[in-house]
This record gives C-alpha cells, structure tokens and sequence, in this order.
C-alpha cells in the first residue's frame, strides 16, 4: 500500500510531474515507490477535474510552474502554434544539437539548398528528393 505522503512531497511530484518527468523517474528522484507517486499524481488529476488545475496546483505550491506552462501554451496559440509543431521543432533542435548545429547552421543549409536547386524546381521538392536519396543510399549501405 503506498505510504502517506507529506504536503511538501506532494508539492515536488507535481512540479516533477508538470515538468514531464515520468511516474518512474519521480519515484527514482525522490525516492518513493511507484505505487505512492501513481496515487498522489491520481489525487492531484481528481483534484484538477473536480475544482480547477490551478486550484490543485495552487494549493501544492505549485502555481509558478502552472503559470509558466499556461505562459508558454498562451505564446504558442498567439503565435499560431500547435502543440505539435512545437514538438516537432524541439525534435528538430534537439537533432542539429547533436551534430553540432544550430538554427544559424539549419538557415545556412537552407540558404545552400536554395542556390544549388534547379531554377523552376520547387526547393521543398529537391530537399525532399535529396533526403530521399540519402535514405536510399543508407539502405544499401552506401553511406
């Protein structure tokens, strides 16, 4: 049976939880079991569905990490911005990261493709055949 957990626990697996941390890793992190994090993040959602997520959250000590995700998601829907266009622009940043790039370097090769491509072929389609090729090649083990 999970333990009872203190207010101040309660306080930490939201924040952990609002911050997208996994039930596992909060337990890890805070070195409670599975089955106490399940119940309290459970507690937390009946909560939020019965009187309002900024009541739940308010009440753990945890409305500046509310307000900095409502914050976001504000900027995000003014700027006409999907959840999953945001999405897959962190995955984008985060996969140039990983070769060493940046935005900067993403806007260079894209100034390089529109150089080298053909004149009256559209730039997303040569990217797109480019990419393709590159696929292809890997395939056969080309790379």
């Amino acid at each position: 049976m999970p333990a009872r957990i203190s207010p101040e626990k309660e306080s930490q697996i939201i924040v952990l939880y609002l911050r997208g941390l996994s039930q596992t890793e909060i337990a890890r992190n805070l070195r409670l079991s599975q089955s106490t994090i399940s119940k309290a993040v459970s507690v937390i959602k009946r909560d939020a569905s019965q009187n309002s997520p900024e009541e739940a959250c308010s009440r753990r000590g945890a409305l500046d990490i509310f307000e900095e995700l409502r914050s976001l998601s504000a900027d995000l829907r003014r700027a006409g911005v999907t959840l999953d266009q945001a999405n897959r622009g962190y995955k984008l940043i985060d996969e140039l990261g990983k070769i060493g790039g940046d935005l900067d370097m993403l806007q260079g090769l894209l100034a390089v493709y529109k150089r080298i491509t053909p004149k009256e072929f559209p730039v997303e389609d040569f990217v797109q055949a480019t990419v393709q090729t590159v696929r292809l090649e890997q395939e056969c083990g080309k790379d």
